[in-house]
């Protein structure tokens, strides 16, 4: 049953990234470097496991490592705002399942999330194996089950963390919140690496004791009390089991309907954003005007849109904002083009709703487009100065948080992000305007994931293609840096 439930959950999400075309073959192509990018990875763990003899090196670094895998699993799927696939309780909660069966497919569709990990694991098991102390046939026998339970560990903690969020983050302000939160708890290591905290305290404070599940991984691979590492590894699944069990079921008792039934507006809760939404009343007229109010209110509903669009501003400010408190000699080339920098970021997040995928959300109701009597033109049109006026607005709220931290900058730059931004849109509109006709992807407003395996081949696609749409804009900036200095001196 668990295989033809997983099976036809896979197939229902089949789109793009699965069917047999020369686009999607095309959209292999990314995906393909991605994994290659980080099979170079685990070749250099292969390598560093391999030739490390001192146990007192090579314990910590492992441990490490290790952690490191758990921290990206679980938290590389929030960032990209991409959770990945997932089942669609809406259809299954109707048939005679039990629900642990329900759990366990929930547990194995994250596989799809970060296969890249299991990539660096397969790189740090060869390594292992290959160590002339620690390694050889008769490590098979401990390396095996530890790196399987290890595997098992990062995948009930994912299940249960991707429930946690979707059921917290159907609540209104919670999720905006929440992100917010979480986004200053991964902005925090950088920062204070940056700030130049001394890496001794810095350790200090790593979870890297052997009663935590990477260290105890660990030492059993390097045959340290395996039988202890053992215990304390079992130990972990089953609260990890626990955990993951419970909030799954969570989710499961919620109404899947909550939220989308009628609810009494109460007096002035949302007066203030009417303006906002009344905004293209003022520069268009009817029917132009109420499709890009209709885009401006349906986005602002959609969960998946709003973590995107908060990540833009937050998110995409503090990855960079470290380097820039970092010692230079000089100016760096991040520092001259910062906002410009973190607007492009904030545009690959949003544009994914926006202009790639102009019809995600509009799902079965595109039909109306084709009956309604307005040109299909218009409608493209209205989504495409929607999808401007985010885009702009993203830029404009980089701008007032980058002004409150106390970093000096050229005020150029603002006109240069808005800018680069604005020529940066029109490429956007070439690629998105035809992804969004030829390669649609279905979307829930009420989720946070992009469509879970059916979206996979559209955005290799748009990664292989942004970077040959943005080449105009990489051209000026080589240019600008490789000017010759024409004023003379004296």
């Amino acid at each position: 049953m668990i295989l033809a439930i997983l099976r036809a959950q896979l197939l229902s999400l089949r789109g793009f990234g699965m069917r047999r075309s020369a686009a999607s073959l095309l959209g292999l192509i990314p995906t393909l470097l991605f994994f290659l990018f980080w099979a170079g990875f685990a070749f250099g763990a292969c390598l560093i496991l391999s030739e490390l003899t001192d146990l007192k090196q090579l314990a910590p670094a492992l441990g490490a490592g290790l952690f490191g895998v758990f921290l990206y699993w679980q938290i590389a799927p929030v960032i990209t705002a991409s959770m990945g696939a997932s089942l669609d309780l809406q259809k299954l909660i109707v048939y005679p399942i039990p629900l642990d069966k329900l759990f366990a497919i929930e547990v194995m569709l994250r596989f799809l999330t970060v296969g890249e990990m299991l990539v660096i694991l397969a790189g740090a098991f060869a390594g292992i194996l290959r160590n002339p102390v620690f390694g050889g046939a008769a490590a098979l026998v401990r390396l095996v089950p530890a790196t399987l339970l290890f595997v098992l560990f990062n995948l009930l903690v994912a299940a249960g963390i991707r429930s946690m969020i979707e059921r917290l983050f159907r609540r209104k302000r919670v999720r905006e919140v929440g992100m917010l939160v979480f986004v200053l708890l991964c902005a925090a290591p950088g920062t204070l690496i940056a700030l130049k905290v001394p890496k001794s305290l810095l350790i200090a404070y790593l979870p890297l004791q052997n009663f935590w599940p990477w260290a105890a991984t660990a030492r059993w691979w390097l045959a340290q009390s395996p039988l202890e590492a053992a215990g304390v590894t079992a130990l972990w699944i089953v609260i990890a089991y626990r955990f993951g069990r419970k909030q799954f079921y969570q989710s499961l008792r919620e109404d899947p309907f909550a939220g989308k039934a009628a609810v009494k507006k109460r007096p002035g809760s949302m007066e203030w954003l009417e303006p906002v939404y009344r905004l293209p009343s003022r520069f268009f007229r009817d029917p132009f005007a109420v499709m890009i109010e209709k885009e401006i209110r349906a986005l602002t509903r959609c969960a998946g849109f709003r973590l995107a669009f908060i990540m833009g501003f937050t998110f995409g400010l503090l990855i960079f904002i470290p380097n820039l408190l970092r010692p230079h000699e000089g100016v760096s080339a991040i520092q001259q083009h910062f906002l410009a920098w973190v607007s492009l970021y904030s545009l690959m997040l949003v544009g994914f709703y926006t202009f790639l995928n102009a019809f995600g959300f509009d799902r079965s109701a595109v039909q109306f487009y084709f009956a309604a009597p307005v040109s299909f033109r218009s409608v493209m049109a209205a989504k495409n100065v929607a999808a401007v006026f985010f885009q702009m607005l993203e830029v404009l709220l980089i701008t007032i948080v980058f002004s409150l931290f106390p970093i000096p900058f050229n005020p150029m730059g603002i006109a240069e992000a808005f800018a680069v931004t604005a020529v940066a849109c029109l490429y956007a509109f070439a690629i998105g305007n035809l992804t969004s006709v030829r390669f649609p992807v279905p979307m829930d407003p009420d989720k946070m994931s992009r469509g879970g395996v059916s979206s996979r081949g559209k955005i290799a696609l748009i990664t292989l293609l942004f970077p040959v749409a943005f080449l105009p804009i990489g051209l000026a900036y080589w240019g600008k840096s490789s000017k010759p200095n024409l004023v003379c001196s004296g």
